[in-house]
């Protein structure tokens, strides 16, 4: 009985032993046969004339083009307030007052002090005249008419400094009164009737005016890595929260030579020129920003998941390649099959621009509507599954740098 088990254990194992060695056969010899290469063996992309332009994506916030601030030169109470936020004021318009009333009395003090000091510079004008005839005549010394001649300077200086201060006292009252410099719409006010304001190191701001909101721009940071694609007057597309389904226009106006760096990376300001007659546009949005860096049109272009595919193994014994194999950087091999033939042909190209999603072909061997493998099936099953979703980014970060 235990002799009939062990017999029964020997079969099964053998059985077990025969099955892998057919399974391993199979694999490794029945899959080396011969393949007869058909079109259905292949999934293709046709090469086609297209328009292809690359981008630097980037983020920035929408700013007016020239911003004023309005301060005070006079300290005081800010007695009246006559405009409010999002107010549109005109050149020279009256905006706040501050009290004049201690001003009022500077000037009155100032007025005095003036007049003292006239009295005092017409007495030694008189004296000197009185002791110079008197030296004529010989009654006094040389030195008594020198210090009338030197009271007399004194008194001047002193009568023009007292002058002086009556002008600036007349001049701060009419500092009292805060006007605005330009034309345009306030959109920061910082201060509230009744509030006292102190002059006396730096004139507080109390309103904020932008010149003009229908001439806006965008402050874009751009990495030293695509500064070098920036130029002037590249148009510019771009999208802002407010209105995500609407996309604006602008154009590269500057590129400030001031960088800043962070977390290691240097970060370049881009300015952008903006039209906002519609006034949709406010101040301080956050703009998403495609710059067109550089467009070519009706050229050669494929998907970029076609330049992605590698021949399999069971596909190298019939692939033709040119002479020279030898691929630089912006070079990669496209691959041709056409009903008929019994080789796979490898065609070296170079890669021009790309937009993320689409590449431009240079070739002087293809042309349009040319079929490119982009798949093999073996056996009628995939053998290697390519997604032909793009390797864009997608969206606001896009990115494609020119491949030359």
């Amino acid at each position: 009985m235990v002799l009939e088990n062990v017999n029964k254990k020997k079969v099964i194992v053998s059985i077990i032993i025969l099955g892998a060695i057919f399974g391993a056969y199979k694999l490794f010899f029945g899959r080396n046969k011969p393949l007869n290469l058909k079109p259905e063996l292949f999934e293709f992309a046709k090469l086609s004339n297209q328009d292809v332009h690359s981008s630097v994506s980037a983020t920035g916030t929408i700013n007016p083009v020239n911003v004023v601030s309005v301060g005070a030169q006079v300290s005081g109470i800010v007695d009246k307030i006559y405009v409010d936020y999002n107010a549109e004021v005109k050149e020279g318009q009256l905006l706040a007052q501050i009290d004049k009333s201690l001003l009022i009395e500077d000037i009155n003090s100032t007025e005095a002090k003036m007049a003292q000091a006239k009295a005092k510079f017409d007495l030694a004008r008189l004296d000197k005249e009185r002791t110079e005839s008197l030296f004529n005549e010989g009654y006094i010394a040389k030195f008594e008419l020198d210090q009338a001649v030197t009271d007399l300077a004194s008194a001047e200086a002193d009568y023009i400094a007292a002058k002086a201060n009556n002008e600036r006292s007349k001049r701060n009252i009419e500092y009292a009164e805060i006007k605005s410099p330009v034309s345009g719409v306030v959109i920061s006010k910082d201060v509230e009737e009744g509030q006292t304001i102190a002059s006396s190191f730096s004139a507080p701001t109390l309103f904020t005016i932008a010149e003009d909101l229908t001439k806006m721009q965008i402050e874009a940071s751009i990495s030293e890595a695509d500064i070098g694609n920036i130029k002037k007057g590249q148009n510019v597309d771009f999208t802002v929260d407010a209105f995500p389904v609407e996309t604006f226009h602008g154009v590269v106006d500057q590129v400030r030579l001031n960088p800043t760096t962070e977390q290691n990376v240097v970060i370049y300001n881009v300015i952008i020129k903006i039209d906002n007659k519609e006034g949709k546009l406010l101040p301080g949005m956050t703009a998403f920003v495609d710059v067109d860096t550089l467009r070519k049109n009706n050229v050669l272009s494929i998907e970029n998941y076609v330049l992605q595919f590698k021949p399999d193994e069971a596909l190298q014994s019939y692939i033709i390649y040119p002479e020279n194999k030898t691929l630089l950087p912006n070079e990669t091999f496209v691959y041709t099959f056409k009903k008929g033939e019994k080789d796979i042909r490898a065609v070296k190209v170079v890669k021009g621009i790309t937009n993320g999603a689409i590449t431009e072909i240079i070739s002087s061997e293809l042309k349009d509507g040319d079929m490119i493998i982009s798949d093999f099936l073996y056996e009628g099953e995939l053998k290697a599954k390519k997604s032909k979703k793009s390797s864009s980014f997608g969206g606001r970060n896009r990115r494609g740098p020119p491949m030359m």
